[in-house]
């Protein structure tokens, strides 16, 4: 019986980290976080420890980031707000409805300046993009005109914080192959696909 020939090549370990606080859950979660807030706030103390590890360990990451956490302020993250946004038949979905704080200062459920700089100053850490406003690319009312101006808006905003981005992340495994053209279009050379097996199963239906 033939024996498998072993391979010399070394293995890897690839972590892709959402980085997106309330972002992600807006429709699951009430605007103060109910009782998921502990785990919202528990990010602040999560992201300087893993990148403490990250850098013991010699580990590069790849954070997938929501485009407004970006943003210093409020009137920073309007300003770049893109002109066209999806009209989601769920409205619950909209991130451009909820109503949030001045800055980090007074709301740290929303916005993560701060956490974004340790983390664009982490050895081997990416920050990619997670879309602009969480975009749903597979619920009914997305379209290609809103998603463009979404990752333009994402570009437009990690470069005005000097960070270039190469990778997108969709969110909840909403992953689009009909949109790879405008990915391309932004600027983006890597994308995360879905894995084989029901955990990563792609599909309308954001809950």
């Amino acid at each position: 019986m033939a024996r498998k020939r072993e391979s010399n090549r070394p293995g890897a370990l690839v972590v892709s980290l959402d980085f997106e606080l309330r972002w992600g859950v807006h429709d699951l979660v009430p605007p103060d976080g109910g009782d998921y807030r502990a785990n919202l706030l528990g990010v602040r103390a999560a992201v300087p420890a893993l990148l403490d590890l990250f850098e013991a360990c010699g580990i590069a990451a790849t954070w997938a980031t929501v485009g407004m956490l970006m943003a210093d302020s409020r009137e920073e993250r309007e300003r770049f707000r893109p002109a066209v946004t999806p009209a989601y038949a769920d409205p619950r979905l909209d991130s451009y409805r909820i109503a949030t704080g001045e800055s980090e200062a007074d709301d740290p459920l929303h916005f993560a300046g701060s956490l974004v700089g340790q983390i664009r100053a982490g050895p081997r850490q990416e920050i990619a993009s997670h879309t602009f406003a969480h975009y749903y690319p597979l619920e009914p009312g997305h379209d290609l005109a809103s998603f463009r101006a979404d990752l333009e808006s994402a570009v437009a905003i990690a470069r005005a914080k000097r960070i270039e981005l190469r990778s997108l992340i969709f969110p909840r495994n909403q992953f689009n192959s009909d949109y790879a053209g405008v990915i391309a279009e932004a600027g983006f050379t890597v994308c995360r696909s879905n894995a084989a097996g029901w955990l990563h199963r792609k599909g309308a239906g954001a809950r």
